[in-house]
């Protein structure tokens, strides 16, 4: 029997975890903590910090391993790549695991690579508006746009070290999309572009994606080029990645890039619902080498997960969901507001994931915005204000 790893047993993992087990295989997961066994049931579990590369490479030695889950979220995405070259499994490397989850080398590299980059700049030589955020992955945590020298300064100082080192960015302006990756043999085949939603400056929150991306040919070409060219010059045979690009000027910045499958909801509840694609499926396939159906994306449906992220209002009904489900078709809904609760402002992606999200579709972009308009309305009782698509 062969065994697949799993770093970490927590909600990120667990649709990984259960697509493995669907496929015939046995799963093996690490997490600091203890495992909750209610919600994800790996085969053995062991009780230790996914960042001690080495202590799990001993342990795994006793198993015919298969390879790596592609879960872990910002640095820890490195102990994939070290156990992948450790083990010579498929996969990505240390080198571009490292690379990827370190936004100091990722700039580095994409000059290297001759491909469009934000400046980084000194903290004595800052051209505002500049962007403020942690040099490691931080869930878009303490990610801000600052306007001139004094809000840096006292921004900056009223961070502490939960992330560890910032850096000061130029800031990009553009329309951003986030992007699915899947290279197999060297060959790469970008499955799919969203648009996104963010909030309004200085925070920048993803709030709201639609896919596929209403894009002209010639940007989504843009796209590809510069992402195939940043991937293959890793020199990675297999993996998947998703990246946030942001498009200025005819130019497509990437403004992050990960050899891991997108978030949580994104890949098992929107991917899943609205094209029937499993991206964790389809890397065992590639980890057992066994064929994969084409990827087909309908051209003539457009599909939204809309957060529910509106600002600043007390909530003042309550919502029967099972009825706002069918009245709208909604494809899946999960809402955490309350009658009396006051939402704040969204600052961070905390924020934004406590209140909600919903799953909606259409033939029709018009239809489309109108229905998400309407569920707004309903949940917020007449108090939204955020309208969008």
């Amino acid at each position: 029997m062969q065994y697949i790893v799993s770093l970490g047993a927590g909600e990120e993992q667990v649709f990984g975890i259960k697509t493995a087990i669907s496929s015939g295989l046995k799963v093996i997961a690490f997490d600091i903590k203890e495992c909750d066994y209610n919600i994800v049931k790996p085969d053995i579990f062991y009780q230790v910090s996914i960042h001690e590369k080495e202590k799990i490479a001993e342990i795994l030695k006793q198993y015919d391993i298969c390879g790596v889950l592609p879960s872990p979220v910002g640095r820890n995405i490195t102990t994939v790549g070290y156990l992948n070259d450790y083990f010579g499994l498929k996969g990505p490397s240390f080198y571009a695991c490292d690379t990827c989850s370190d936004k100091l080398k990722n700039n580095q590299y994409l000059e290297k690579i001759n491909l469009p980059f934000p400046k980084i700049y000194d903290i004595d030589n800052i051209v505002f508006p500049a962007l403020l955020k942690p040099r490691f992955g931080s869930g878009s945590r303490n990610v801000q746009v600052v306007y001139n020298k004094k809000e840096f300064e006292d921004i900056y100082n009223s961070y502490d070290n939960s992330y560890g080192e910032y850096l000061i960015q130029e800031y990009i302006q553009g329309v951003e999309y986030g992007c699915d990756i899947i290279l197999r043999d060297g060959n790469i085949d970008l499955i799919n572009i969203r648009s996104k939603q963010l909030t309004q400056e200085p925070f920048r929150q993803e709030t709201a994606y639609m896919m596929p991306a209403d894009i002209s040919h010639t940007d989504f070409n843009i796209i590809k080029n510069t992402l195939s060219a940043y991937i293959l010059n890793l020199n990675v045979q297999d993996a998947v990645f998703n990246a946030d690009i942001i498009l200025s000027d005819d130019k497509a910045y990437i403004i992050d890039i990960s050899p891991r499958a997108a978030g949580l909801n994104i890949i098992s509840k929107f991917v899943v619902l609205c094209y029937g694609f499993n991206i964790y499926e389809y890397y065992i396939n590639i980890l057992l080498n066994k064929p994969n159906k084409p990827v087909t994306i309908p051209k003539d449906k457009y599909a939204l997960l809309e957060y529910i992220t509106y600002e600043n209002i007390t909530i003042n009904k309550t919502v029967d969901i099972k009825k706002l489900r069918e009245k709208y078709n909604i494809l899946y809904i999960e809402s955490n507001i309350m009658e009396g609760t006051f939402m704040g402002k969204i600052v961070n992606s905390f924020d934004v994931l406590k209140r909600g999200y919903y799953i909606i579709e259409s033939n029709s972009l018009d239809e489309l915005s109108k229905r998400n308009n309407d569920i707004l309305n309903e949940l917020t009782g007449g108090n939204n204000e955020s309208i969008r698509y």
